[in-house]
């Protein structure tokens, strides 16, 4: 919704893997852009961080099932 720091982390690891090994290592990293999407499965983790240069970090989240 708007732009800012506070990146979004991508794990390599989802629940199912996590649950066996109880380490998570990064994929990658997002930093919020506005008008940007960002779509992955939502089984691997994944995180969000606070804002350290900007006062707000705003984003909105949608789950699809198919």
């Amino acid at each position: 919704v708007n732009d800012s720091d506070g990146d979004t982390f991508l794990f390599n690891e989802n629940l199912e893997t996590f649950r066996t090994t109880q380490t998570v290592t990064v994929d990658r990293t997002f930093t919020p852009k506005k008008g940007r999407a960002l779509l992955f499965d939502s089984s691997y983790l994944h995180s969000s961080s606070p804002p350290k240069s900007h006062d707000t970090r705003i984003v909105l989240n949608f789950v699809f099932y198919g």
